[in-house]
C-alpha cells in the first residue's frame, strides 16, 4: 500500500489503426508481399498469454516496500508462478529513493518489467509508465469491480496506468483506555472541530518529558493528510484544471483551515512531529501517550496483535455540524514500465496481481481493506475492526488533487513550506500561504 505523503486515447489509437488498416489495402499486392504477409504475421505476432505459457520467461517487479510488506508481495507473485511455471519474477525492494530510482533505470533503457506506482501523472507524463488503456480494452478488463475513488488514481488524463492494489482512507484513532481514564466520551461521527479541538486538550495534562501527554500527534507539513479538511471546508490547493494555486491554497477557506490546525498543532505531540512516513507515533499511541492520532490501515496490524488493546476508529471531524466529511484515499497500482522488453507477459501478471486471487491474498493480512468490491464483500471487511474505513469510503469526496498536474507535488512542497512556518515559526497564515500561491503558480504553469 501506498505509504507515502500519500490519479488520475483510446478513440484516436483505434482511429490509427483503421487509418493503418486503410492504407495496408492500399499496398500493391504481389504474390511475394501476399505470401510472405501473412507468414510475417505469425512469425511477428506479439506474445499472449497462451503462447507466453510454451516459452521461459523472466520478469522483474519493483516495490517500496520491506519486510513484511515484501513478504506479502512475494507471496502474490508466487501465486502467479505456481500457475505459470515457465515465468519467473524477480520482485526487487528499493526502500529509499524509490521514485527516483525508477527515473534514474527509465533514462537508461534497461528497466524492470512491473512497479508498484502511487504518482500515476508523474510516472505518466515522464513515460516511466505504459498505458494500459489498449490491454484492458483488448481483454475486456472490468474495471468497474474497483471502487470508484481507487479505480481513479489509476488515471490520468482518461488513460488508464494500472490496476488497484489495495487502498485507505484516513481516519481518527483514539485508545479507548486513556479516554476512559480521562473521563472523556468516545468520538463519534460527525464531530466538530471545536469538539476535537475540546477533545484535544481535555486528553493532554500540559507536562513535559516522560510523564508528558498528549491528546494528538499533529505533523507539520504533511499536507495530503491536511487535504480532507480543506476539502470539507470547501477550500482546495489548487484550481480544478490544476494550473493555477492563487485563490486557492490562500483562500478563505484554506486560511481557515490551517489556523484552526495551527490550534491543534500547538497542543500536540511536539517531539514527535515527523515526515508523515511510516506511522508516526504508532507505539507513543499503543503506550497511552499519544490518545488519538489521524492515520490510514497500516497501523492495525500492530494494534490488533494484542487482543487486550483496545482501541476505536473514527471519520475526522467536520467545521461544522451538519457537514460532511471529504475523506481522502491513499492507494497504489500495479503499472508496467513503457520501455519493458515484456510487455504483454507483464500485462498477463498485472491482470493477475490486480484480480481477486491476489487481493484476497493482500486483504489477508489483516490491515489492507480491498479495492474489489466483492473480495471486500466476501471477507465481510465492512462488518469487523476495518468497518469504520468502508464507512468512511462511502463518503464522496473530491478527485485527489495531485491527479490534476504532473507537477503538483512540485508545487505542493511550496505549501509543506508554508505550513512548517505557520506551525513551526507561527508565521502569519494568509501572508504565508499566498506568498506560496505565488511560487505555485510559477512551478504549475510550466510545461
Amino acid at each position: 500500500m501506498q505509504k507515502k505523503k500519500v490519479l488520475p486515447i483510446v478513440v484516436m489509437i483505434a482511429s490509427v489503426s483503421l487509418i493503418l488498416a486503410g492504407c495496408g489495402n492500399q499496398q500493391t499486392e504481389t504474390p511475394t508481399a501476399k505470401a510472405t504477409s501473412a507468414q510475417e504475421m505469425k512469425e511477428t505476432a506479439a506474445p499472449t498469454a497462451s503462447n507466453s505459457q510454451k516459452q521461459d520467461i523472466k520478469l522483474t517487479a519493483m516495490t517500496w516496500d520491506s519486510g513484511e510488506g515484501l513478504a506479502l508481495e512475494q507471496k502474490m507473485m508466487d501465486a502467479y508462478t505456481a500457475q505459470h511455471p515457465n515465468v519467473k519474477i524477480e520482485l526487487q525492494s528499493v526502500v529509499q529513493g524509490y521514485d527516483e530510482k525508477l527515473n534514474i533505470l527509465n533514462a537508461s533503457g534497461e528497466t524492470p518489467d512491473i512497479f508498484l506506482m502511487w504518482n500515476t501523472p508523474q510516472f505518466a507524463d515522464s513515460g516511466v509508465a505504459e498505458d494500459l488503456t489498449p490491454y484492458i480494452k483488448k481483454d475486456n478488463f472490468d474495471m468497474s469491480i474497483y471502487y470508484d475513488v481507487v479505480g481513479a488514481w489509476a488515471k490520468y488524463r482518461d488513460k488508464i496506468y494500472g490496476l488497484p492494489k489495495d487502498f485507505t482512507p484516513r481516519v481518527i484513532f483514539y485508545n479507548k483506555k486513556v479516554f476512559d481514564n480521562a473521563n472523556v466520551p468516545y468520538p463519534k461521527d460527525g464531530w466538530t472541530w471545536d469538539e476535537f479541538a475540546d477533545t484535544v486538550k481535555k486528553l493532554s495534562n500540559g507536562k513535559k518529558g516522560k510523564d508528558a501527554q498528549y491528546g494528538f500527534i499533529a505533523l507539520s507539513s504533511q499536507t495530503y493528510q491536511l487535504a480532507g479538511y480543506l476539502w470539507s471546508n470547501g477550500g482546495s490547493e489548487v484550481s480544478p484544471d490544476g494550473t493555477t494555486a492563487s485563490g486557492y491554497v490562500d483562500s478563505p477557506a484554506v486560511v481557515e483551515t490551517v489556523k484552526w490546525y495551527k490550534k491543534i498543532f500547538d497542543m500536540s505531540a511536539r517531539s514527535l512531529i515527523a515526515t508523515g512516513e511510516g506511522n508516526p507515533g504508532n507505539a507513543e499511541f499503543m503506550s497511552g501517550k499519544v490518545a488519538m492520532m489521524d492515520n490510514g490501515s497500516w497501523p492495525l496490524a500492530d494494534l490488533t496483535k494484542d487482543p487486550n488493546f483496545q482501541f476505536g476508529m473514527v471519520t475526522p471531524p467536520v467545521p461544522k455540524a451538519g457537514m460532511q466529511f471529504k475523506p481522502v484515499v491513499h492507494s497504489s497500482t500495479w503499472s508496467m514500465f513503457a520501455k519493458s522488453k515484456n510487455k504483454d507477459a507483464a500485462w498477463d501478471v498485472i491482470k493477475f496481481l490486480g484480480g481477486p486471487e491476489v487481493s484476497k491474498i493482500n486483504s489477508g493480512s489483516g490491515y489492507s481493506p480491498s479495492a474489489i468490491k466483492s473480495v471486500a464483500a466476501e471477507l465481510k471487511q465492512d462488518q469487523g475492526v476495518m468497518k469504520p474505513l468502508f464507512d468512511v469510503m462511502k463518503l464522496p469526496t473530491n478527485v485527489p488533487e495531485f491527479t490534476k498536474n504532473p507537477r503538483f507535488f512540485e508545487a505542493d512542497a511550496e505549501f509543506g513550506k508554508a505550513s512548517e512556518k505557520i506551525f513551526l515559526n507561527n508565521e502569519d497564515p494568509q501572508k504565508t500561504l499566498s506568498e506560496a500561491a505565488k511560487e505555485m503558480d510559477k512551478i504549475l504553469k510550466k510545461k
